[in-house]
């Protein structure tokens, strides 16, 4: 079978009229104008002859982490019996994440391609197979599990990645007749990252009167600022020639996948750029025998996500929702697809924080910032050659070369200053056979080791890799077979033939640590605190951040307003048990209230 060759205004403080009277809020922006983040955005308000700055910002920690391991046990039936299996290549797609209380749920497809040899010649469903003649079977295999995470709630977010660990076949003998049944044992490594996010507004300066004697306490932490996150739906519909010689009775299966995601940041918008690639099983119109070949189509869409510009990181996660393949002719197809796009931007900046402030006739509101602390980030390249690749049969040339990079967690470790990564190059190359000029896949699995530089890093701390092929080649040794001396009646031998390959891999790595800061959100300054309702704001709906120690009747003071509006408000909140970082409506000031 031919198995075939076819991702500020700088605030400077500004200066106030000399009229302003020092027990009124007058609240100033200033937007930004240079690279630092500390005055990027700031509100700035004077509170009793003291220059507060604040700033909003949204920030992430990590809620814990988990690896498991998922055993998948099935039996896989052929369409007639089976000499060998030679070559099985095996991932995992459409990886989704649903949150419980304290667990993860899991779903994803299981998706192989086994290469077998027929033991027998015999015709099967219209299907023509012939003895000592290779094959595919394309099987897919839907799973659930489930991963223990104690802290994770339905309001995480989930990043999840797995990787098949090991499979195998094993023949059952005297199994029923209708085809030839194999045991399947496949083990799976699911890893699951939960992070939550908090927008917080934090004071990040306080300029104080000239021999006042107040102490202003700051931090300094590098954090991750997450921009925002977008969706966008990408349908692609084609009309397709088969390749050069291909005549198709009818289509038995089509796989796809999406490959080789690339971005481009541009100022409030990142373009997404992919390949769809398509695997096609198909019963030859003569011979009717199931060949199969692939098709790759490129895409390019934007999505418009405010606020990133080309110093942004984001990370797009694409998901095949729909695809379709329609013989129209034996020579033409048509093709439609849905892909998903999730598109999500952050920044790294580094922020100063007022951590208290000490002194005569001061009082602070505290909240507990909880954010993940950037230490440090690195990457390595690695080379990894191969010089003893040999082709089952007699190869003309590469036609094409798949490679992705898998990382093995259970492996990786975190040392101090340095992150060992354990990973495989995995690799499909398609090739040309000398003596029946049909294209043909084998596939390759490479372990490697390496090590990246992290300064500061250390064991316990939270890692994230980022990885790519850089570059593949796969090249001839010597000289190429021939048909004289590899087509029968000669004998192939593989070893007399060998290749060499040389692949380029990027490893990138992020190592962080969740950080715990009791933060300044107010200063109360001889009983004045920031007026948490403007003069625009009465009567308006707006939104409270539950801080440590509130309670309903304390934040319907704060407000102006009175607890049974905010129970109204907030159908089904339980007073005697409010979450820190839960969100609850609030109306500005009802004429009388009293909490």
């Amino acid at each position: 079978m031919d198995r075939g060759y076819y991702d500020k205004n700088q605030g400077k403080g500004g200066k106030y009229p000399n009229d302003y009277d020092n027990h009124h809020h007058k609240k100033n922006k200033y937007p930004h104008n240079n690279d630092n983040d500390n005055d990027e955005g700031y509100e700035e308000d004077m509170i009793n002859g003291f220059r507060v700055r604040r700033r909003k910002f949204k920030v992430q920690h990590v809620v814990g982490e988990n690896t498991n391991q998922v055993a998948l046990r099935s039996v896989v039936i052929f369409p007639v019996e089976v000499r060998k299996i030679m070559d099985v290549t095996a991932e995992v797609r459409d990886l989704q994440a649903t949150p419980l209380d304290d667990k993860v749920i899991v779903e994803g497809l299981f998706h192989k391609q086994v290469a077998w040899v027929a033991n027998v010649s015999a015709e099967v469903g219209d299907i023509a197979y012939l003895e000592d003649a290779v094959y595919d079977l394309p099987v897919d295999e839907r799973f659930t599990t489930f991963v223990d995470l104690p802290g994770v709630t339905p309001d995480s977010v989930i990043d999840v990645d797995a990787r098949v660990e090991f499979v195998d076949h094993t023949d059952i003998p005297d199994a029923a007749t209708n085809g030839d049944e194999w045991q399947q044992t496949v083990i799976l490594e699911v890893h699951v990252r939960a992070t939550e996010t908090m927008e917080v507004e934090v004071i990040t300066d306080i300029v104080v009167p000239p021999g006042s004697g107040i102490k202003v306490v700051k931090d300094t932490i590098t954090v991750e600022d997450v921009i925002g996150e977008a969706e966008k739906q990408v349908n692609i519909m084609a009309n397709i020639n088969l390749p050069a010689g291909v005549e198709a009775a009818k289509v038995k299966s089509a796989d796809a996948e999406i490959r080789n995601i690339t971005t481009e940041v541009l100022p409030n918008k990142v373009i997404v750029q992919g390949t769809l690639h398509k695997q096609v099983f198909y019963v030859d119109a003569t011979t009717r025998q199931m060949f199969e070949f692939s098709i790759d189509e490129d895409f390019t869409t934007f999505v418009h996500l405010e606020g990133v510009d080309p110093r942004t990181d984001v990370t797009v996660n694409a998901v095949l929702e729909y695809v379709k393949f329609d013989l129209v002719t034996p020579t033409t197809a048509t093709q439609s697809a849905i892909i998903k796009l999730v598109v999500r931007a952050v920044r790294t900046r580094k922020i100063t924080v007022v951590t208290d402030v000490i002194g005569p006739g001061i009082d602070v509101v505290k909240e507990i910032l909880k954010a993940e602390h950037v230490v440090a980030d690195g990457k390595q390249q690695v080379a990894i050659e191969n010089t003893n690749i040999t082709f089952p049969r007699p190869a003309r040339k590469v036609a094409k070369t798949d490679a992705r990079v898998d990382i093995n967690r259970s492996e990786s470790k975190i040392l101090p200053n340095k992150i060992v990564v354990s990973g495989s190059l995995h690799k499909q190359i398609f090739y040309v056979d000398v003596c029946t000029n049909g294209v043909f896949e084998t596939s390759f699995d490479e372990p490697f080791t390496t090590f990246v530089d992290v300064k500061g890093a250390k064991p316990n701390m939270n890692v994230t890799y980022r990885k790519r092929v850089e570059h593949v080649d796969v090249t001839s040794q010597g000289p190429l077979p021939t048909v004289e001396d590899s087509c029968p009646p000669a004998v192939y031998v593989p070893e007399n033939f060998r290749w060499k390959q040389t692949a380029i891999v990027e490893i990138k790595v992020k190592v962080t640590e969740t950080r715990e800061l009791n933060v300044v959100t107010d200063i109360i300054i001889d009983g004045k605190g920031k007026d948490l309702c403007p003069d625009d704001d009465f009567g308006k709906v707006r939104f409270h951040v539950i801080r440590q120690g509130d309670t309903l009747f304390k934040i319907a003071q704060q407000y102006g307003t009175t607890v049974d509006e905010l129970m109204r408000l907030n159908p089904g909140i339980n007073p005697n048990n409010l979450r820190v970082g839960q969100k609850i409506k609030v109306v500005c000031g009802i004429p009388g209230a009293k909490g």
